[in-house]
């Protein structure tokens, strides 16, 4: 056989002239070696046909037809194959379009990498979106796909279905080739033997006819099939129309990556890249490498999201709309469903719509991310789909969409950047992962915390103790529909027949168990969903009371199972099945269930290796066959790899719920669960875990087992074994891990807190504690990593806690007075330590609740106890409402209310002033200074009025004359700066943006000389406000050198960690507190729209940002005027009059 093109050739050319590269799959790629598919051969043994799976996929479809649910079943066995190597290999092609005769549905997920979105078609009336593309590269499913329920588009189940299936859908979905391969493309042929598939040899050379010469490589060929037409694919072949190789196609990929001869593959996906284009029509282009980055972890929304959209024919919108309802997966899907008008517009969208282009407009103003909550199936992802075309149309705005995770600032920031300084008002993140409100509100601050113009939407289940006005970011999903919104949903079904009567659904309350029963498509999806909800919901309610009512009538969420038959009052559908599928385990598999379930009810999926580990552990034998059994015979679990390049895989059950309730069954109580987990963290080995899964898999366990989780304090009576198995796991490997070992401290925290530890044994655990964070700490501080600082605040805080717990345990163990007092002491300076590092309101309450306890000791003399309270109200001058989150301002609202009396500050009479004097205390003055001066913290009022000013110059007078005894008192120096910026500026200390500074030098130096003295006292850990405070005044008195290696060390501490860092706190005022205006000449560009500017009044250096000044086009040698300097946590920046209130 003479061939003058080679493969190898005609491959490369087709991939760097950017030609349409297509693959044909057939069924017996998986086919190794001469051994059949081990899933085939599975399917054959499970219906009693072994022996027949050398004849392919033909065997399973003979005489006798296959049960009705049967292609459900190997949709799950397909799901559990690992996908092998060689098909990784191949997909790393740029192919344009794949028809496939195999049934595999996870053929579609091991295509989507490197931002890539193939869409499945199914029948021979579906339209591709797009009809070549190496992005959105259609996958045709030839014969159909297994685990679909539509009668269209499910596998046939005999050879009668199997002809109309060939005739009504294969061979027209087939012909379909010629065109999408046009006549410049190549097709690659893999894995297809006529003997052994679904699809005939005539078929396909009815195609191949209509190719031209060596436009078809047909990979793998075997010369000894045997059979006669085969004859003629070889004459076509000596003809010079067909290239026939031995050669594996993946073999070859192989060999052209070792040898370099084809680009990195996610270089191909470059070229159908698109422009992103603003409202006010400018636009900007990501650069490759920068696009490859963030849509890795999230959705690029560009201008191909917006493309025309080809018509489709009814049968063709219909299969789309079941589709959408039931099985869309990924973004692009759920925006194009949108854009078809596959679902209602509920009446709620209205508003977060407004909300979100209102902060993308004014986004300094959001300090917390927009949060959609409700309960499952309320339309929270159909909404989060409409709202990114809403916001593509009408917002200046660059918008990045996920649909599986909330992504890391690191991997946005930049792209926010550069959307920023082309144009874009701000960048909004939208997430649909039903997380929590605070990993959204950490992922915004991170951003802010940057410089980015920054808004995060966000997903939830439904919030009810929090949807209050404190939090007015939250937006609710009801599950009620308006009576527009029924009859909105009728006209729609009725358009795709779903029903036949409007009044069965406009009529009815239970539209969700009604979409159940009409669209059979979405019960897996709307299972799934509520189970979850469930099982956030039950940890709600044990947080709000133990209390048993007596039950007076079924929930809306238990209405709507009982109406969609997944209960009936009594016994559940999903009860029955369990029993079902749990008969006739024997010990040792049920073991490994175990290990399954008891995270699974938690949402851990387990790592396979840390999972057989745990099996293995304490067992002379294990009996992996019936494990394996197990496995392929019982339909309880799924797999996933742990991510897209890891590989390990993980283990989890089929949904949340039914994990829930096995737990019950097989477990009885929290405290045999509990055993299990313990086993699982004591079977992971952190220095084998190159992939990172198991170290992930025991946070993840660890932070959701523990009393934040969904199950609350479930598993309390477990907690110290837990944190003593992690402590073992540390010892023993020498692995320090400080995520990790915080948690050993806070286990062992919240089981004292929860009463399950003996109080004799409570010194001995809060030492432990101590000891684990200690360590982390101090290996913290010699290998600092990105992200390594809100670690250390996380450990700060704990440290504070344990301290806190230790002198309460002091009190309740009645010890003497210099034991408690000096364990006070201790829990004072680590408690302030936390609160300078961190700017949250936990260890300033930490600083309150444990002052507040010690009150009541008969132990301490009264002058400690006055040292107390002036503790008490140093914090909470510190305290501002208006900044505080809505969780920690409801934190605080209860603590205020536990302290009750000790708000009042106390009367302090001359006789036991002079006595704290005479001990050394200087709670004495703290407290006289407070009673001369005014209110600065929680308690002040909005406007300054000129009798606090007076107040505020009475107690400067007082501390400042008694500066020698109270210079090194943190209290007295915190106050007295307060008081000393009130009777300067008239205006509260750090309250507001781009307030006025002192302007006389003799009063800089004295304000100097207090944050020095501030910072002295405080140590390493000083508050970062006192630290930008000392650079503002250095540089404002001259010292412009000392003054940038102060900022620039304040920059690197609070980098990605302090959301005040770009706030532009204070601005360069004159002596009537109106801003100066300068003007300078631009010197040289520091990064993309940063440059560094030189003041001529000052001859001094700034910072000066092009999306400040948009209306200035900033360029090296250019002057600049009209601009004022304001003040941040880097440096001191050009700041635009136009944000100036006069």
């Amino acid at each position: 056989m003479v061939q003058t093109e080679t493969p190898e050739k005609v491959v490369i050319e087709t991939i760097k002239e950017e030609r349409p590269l297509l693959l044909f799959l057939g069924q017996d790629a998986w086919n190794i070696r001469g051994e059949p598919d081990p899933v085939l051969k599975h399917t054959l043994t499970h219906l009693n046909k072994e022996g027949t799976g050398i004849k392919g996929w033909p065997s399973l479809i003979k005489s006798e037809t296959l049960p009705h649910d049967f292609f459900q079943w190997l949709a799950e066995r397909f799901r559990r194959r690992v996908q092998p190597d060689w098909l990784k290999t191949i997909f790393t092609l740029p192919f344009s379009a794949i028809f496939t005769s195999s049934l595999d549905p996870s053929i579609k997920d091991a295509f989507s990498v490197e931002g890539r979105y193939p869409q499945v078609i199914l029948t021979g009336e579906e339209i591709p979106i797009v009809v070549r593309s190496r992005n959105r590269t259609p996958i045709y499913y030839l014969f159909g796909r297994a685990g679909q329920d539509d009668e269209n588009s499910k596998p046939p189940i005999s050879a009668q279905t199997l002809r109309k299936r060939r005739n009504t859908h294969a061979i027209p979905m087939l012909n379909r080739l010629a065109e999408t391969v046009t006549s410049m493309g190549t097709v690659v042929v893999e894995g297809f033997n006529p003997k052994n598939d679904w699809l005939q040899l005539d078929d396909v050379l009815a195609v191949i006819d209509q190719m031209p010469d060596k436009h078809v490589i047909w990979f793998g060929w075997d010369e000894n099939h045997n059979l006669p037409e085969l004859k003629e694919v070889e004459d076509l072949a000596e003809q010079g129309k067909i290239l026939l190789t031995k050669t594996k196609l993946s073999s070859l990929v192989a060999e052209l990556n070792a040898t370099g001869k084809l680009r990195d593959p996610s270089q191909y996906l470059l070229g159908e890249s698109s422009d992103i284009t603003f409202a006010n029509r400018k636009f900007f282009a990501p650069t490759p490498e920068m696009r490859i980055r963030v849509e890795s972890v999230a959705s690029i929304i560009d201008d191909s999201w917006t493309t025309f959209l080809p018509p489709l024919g009814d049968d063709a919108l219909y299969v789309s709309f079941r589709q959408f309802h039931g099985d869309a997966e990924g973004a692009r899907n759920l925006v194009e469903g949108i854009r078809r008008k596959l679902a209602i517009k509920r009446d709620f969208e209205k508003e977060l719509f407004k909300k979100v282009l209102n902060a993308s407009l004014e986004h300094e103003k959001y300090n917390d991310p927009i949060v959609l909550h409700g309960q499952s199936g309320t339309g929270k992802s159909i909404a989060l789909s409409r709202l990114v075309l809403f916001l593509k149309e009408k917002g200046d705005v660059a918008i990045l969409y996920s649909v599986s995770r909330i992504p890391q600032s690191t991997d946005l920031s930049d792209f926010c950047e550069l959307a920023e300084n082309s144009g874009a008002s701000s960048t909004v993140v939208i997430c649909d992962c039903n997380a929590h409100i605070s990993r959204y509100r950490e992922l915004l601050h991170q951003l802010k915390s940057r410089g980015r113009k920054i808004v995060v939407v966000g997903s939830c289940y439904r919030q009810i103790d929090k949807a209050l006005a404190s939090n007015k970011e939250l937006i609710e999903a009801p599950t009620s529909l308006s009576g527009s919104e029924r009859s909105d949903l009728a006209t729609l079904l009725n358009q795709f027949g779903a029903v036949t009567s409007s009044d069965k659904i406009s009529g009815s309350s239970n539209v969700l168990a009604a979409l159940y029963r009409v669209l059979p498509a979405s019960r897996a999806k709307f299972i799934q969903g509520l189970g979850c909800e469930a099982q956030v919901a039950e940890g709600d309610i044990r947080e709000r009371g133990k209390i048993r009512k007596k039950q007076m009538g079924h929930s809306n969420l238990a209405e709507q199972l009982i109406a969609a038959g997944l209960a009936n009052g009594q016994n559940t559908l999903l009860d029955q099945c369990i029993d079902d599928a749990l008969e006739n385990i024997d010990d040792s598999a049920g073991k490994l269930i175990d290990y399954v379930m008891v995270p699974g009810r938690i949402n851990c999926s387990v790592p396979i290796n840390l999972l057989i580990r745990a099996v293995s552990t304490n067992s002379e034998k294990i009996d992996l066959n019936t494990i394996a059994r197990m496995f392929s015979g019982i339909d309880l679990f799924r797999w996933r790899r742990s991510d897209q390049e890891g590989e390990d895989f993980l283990i989890s059950p089929r949904i949340q719920l039914e994990a829930a309730l096995i737990c019950r069954r097989r477990l009885v109580n929290p405290l045999v669960q509990g055993e299990r987990l313990v086993a699982l963290i004591e079977a992971a080995r952190l220095s084998w875990d190159a992939g990172g899964a198991e170290r992930r898999f025991l946070i993840d366990l660890i932070q959701k087992f523990g009393p934040d989780g969904p199950e609350g304090n479930y598993f309390k009576n477990s907690y110290l074994d837990a944190a003593r198995a992690l402590t073992n796991l540390r010892q023993r490997f020498s692995i320090l891990d400080p995520s990790l070992m915080l948690q050993e401290s806070a286990l062992r925290r919240a089981a004292i807190r929860l009463n399950t530890i003996e109080e004799s044994e409570q010194s001995t655990i809060l030492d432990e504690a101590r000891d684990s964070i200690q360590s982390a700490i101090e290996h913290l501080n010699k290998n600092r990593y990105s992200g390594s600082q809100r670690t250390m605040n996380n450990l700060l805080v704990e440290r504070a806690s344990i301290y806190g717990f230790l002198a309460s345990n002091c009190l309740k163990r009645v010890c003497s007075n210099d034991e408690i007092w000096s364990a006070y002491t201790a829990a004072r300076t680590v408690a302030q330590a936390a609160a300078n590092s961190i700017s949250t309101y936990y260890p300033l309450d930490i600083s309150l609740w444990v002052p507040a306890d010690l009150l009541d000791s008969d132990a301490l003399s009264e002058q400690q106890k006055i040292d107390l309270r002036a503790d008490i109200h140093s914090v909470l001058d510190r305290i501002d409402k208006d900044n505080l989150e809505y969780e920690q301002k409801n934190q605080f609202e209860i603590r205020r209310l536990k302290l009750g009396e000790l708000l009042k500050i106390p009367n302090l009479s001359d006789e036991a002033f002079a006595e704290l004097d005479n001990i050394g205390s200087t709670a004495g003055f703290f407290l006289r200074a407070r009673s001369y001066g005014p209110e600065v913290g929680y308690n002040a009022s909005d406007d300054i009025t000129d009798n606090d000013i007076e107040k505020a110059k009475a107690a400067v007078s007082f501390l400042i004359k008694n500066w020698e005894k109270i210079n090194s008192d943190l209290r007295c120096l915190r106050y007295l700066l307060q008081c000393k910026w009130i009777a300067t500026t008239k205006h509260y200390l750090f309250r507001g943006e781009r307030q006025s500074l002192p302007f006389d030098n003799e009063t800089r130096r004295s304000i100097l000389e207090i944050v020095q003295a501030l910072i002295a006292t405080t140590g390493d850990n000083c508050d970062y406000a006192f630290k930008y405070l000392e650079a503002v005044f250095t540089w404002l008195l001259g010292d412009e050198g000392q003054a940038k290696q102060q900022w620039q060390t304040l920059s690197r501490e609070t980098d990605n960690n302090d959301p005040r860092r770009i706030y532009k706190h204070h601005i360069f005022t004159k002596s009537d507190g109106y801003p100066q205006i300068f003007s300078g000449r631009v010197e040289r560009e520091h990064a993309q729209g940063r440059w560094s500017v030189n003041v001529d009044e000052l001859n001094r250096r700034i910072f000066m940002r092009q999306a400040d000044f948009p209306e200035v086009e900033l360029a090296y040698g250019r002057s600049v005027s009209n601009f004022t300097i304001g003040f941040n946590y880097i440096g001191p920046i050009a700041d635009s009059l136009k944000h100036i209130r006069r």
